[in-house]
């Protein structure tokens, strides 16, 4: 666990990384940071709090690297996560249509 704890969730942050770990199946925190787009010490911060609210957890591979993973449960949040982004990106969509036809 890092020092420095989250003050305040960023729910745009914890999202990206669930996507991020969703996409890449497993990765190692280095990975994660700039596929998330965040640096290295706030994606660390991220990473322990979604580890202990369950969402994702970590292992040593081979070579003594900590991988990171979505939990079940960090699987299904994503799955919804995306599939929310998909149904907004959709109303968007539909709503320009109608714009220009009208």
């Amino acid at each position: 666990m890092t020092k420095n704890k989250i003050k305040r969730v960023d729910l745009d942050i914890l999202e990206r990384v669930l996507i991020t770990l969703y996409e890449l199946g497993f990765a190692k925190r280095t990975i994660i940071s700039r596929n998330a787009n965040m640096s290295y010490d706030k994606c660390m911060r991220y990473l322990d709090y979604l580890e202990a609210s369950g969402f994702v957890k970590h292992e040593k591979d081979e070579n003594n690297f900590q991988i990171y993973s979505l939990t079940s449960v960090g699987i299904d949040m994503a799955k919804k996560k995306l599939l929310d982004n998909l149904e907004q990106k959709n109303l968007l969509n539909n709503f320009v249509i109608n714009s220009a036809l009208a």
